[in-house]
C-alpha cells in the first residue's frame, strides 16, 4: 500500500512538535505555526517540519552539560528542516547549553534557518550526502557546525559568524 502524505499542522492538529512528529509517517510535513516551543526533539522518520517562519517560530532545547541533548536530533535519512530559529535555553555556565541540530541520517536538508546561541550549531557525525544551506548560524557557544567524518555534504550560502570557536570545523573527514 502507498501511503498519501499529509500534513500535520502544530498547534491546530497536535499541541507539541514532538506530538506530530510521532504521528507522522514517512514522507509526511509537520508544519509549525508562528510560537516558542520548548522541545528537545527527535526525528527518527524521514519527514519534513517546517516552520512558519525562521523569524517568529523558536524552538527552544534544554541543555544541562550533555552536548547530546540538541533542540533537534534527526537519526533518518531524508528528513528536511527549515524556517525555524532553533537555539538553547540561557544557561550561566556555557557547556549546559544544548547543541541546536545533530544529525545523524543520510541526505537530510537543513535550510533557511536561524540557528543561534547553542554550544554546537549543527554536528554532523559519519553521515553523507546532507545539504546545509542558506542558514544563520551565529553566535554560538563553541562551533557553527562540525563534521566529525561522512562525504558528499554541501555547505553553502550560508551566513555563519560570530561563533565562539570556529565557524566550520572538519574531523576525520573523507
Amino acid at each position: 500500500t502507498t501511503h498519501a502524505s499529509k500534513t500535520l499542522a502544530v498547534p491546530q492538529d497536535y499541541p507539541t512538535i514532538g506530538e506530530a512528529i510521532s504521528h507522522a509517517s514517512a514522507g509526511d510535513v509537520v508544519s509549525v505555526a508562528a510560537g516558542v516551543y520548548y522541545e528537545n526533539l527527535q526525528i527518527n522518520k524521514s519527514i519534513s517540519v517546517v516552520g512558519e517562519d525562521a523569524k517568529s517560530t523558536f524552538i527552544v532545547g534544554t541543555g544541562g552539560g550533555n552536548h547530546a541533548l540538541a533542540g533537534i536530533t534527526v537519526t533518518a535519512d531524508g528528513v528536511k528542516i527549515s524556517g525555524f530559529t532553533i537555539e538553547s535555553l540561557n544557561y550561566s555556565n556555557a557547556n549546559n547549553y544544548a547543541t541546536g541540530i545533530i544529525i545523524q541520517g543520510d541526505h537530510c536538508t537543513i535550510t533557511g534557518n536561524i540557528i543561534e546561541n547553542n554550544y554546537l550549531g549543527i554536528f554532523c557525525s559519519i553521515q553523507s550526502y546532507t545539504e546545509i544551506t542558506g542558514n544563520n548560524i551565529t553566535a554560538n557557544l563553541h562551533d557553527g557546525m562540525r563534521f566529525f567524518g561522512g562525504s558528499y555534504n554541501t555547505v553553502s550560502e550560508n551566513n555563519i559568524t560570530l561563533n565562539a570557536v570556529s565557524g566550520v570545523a572538519l574531523e576525520g573527514y573523507s
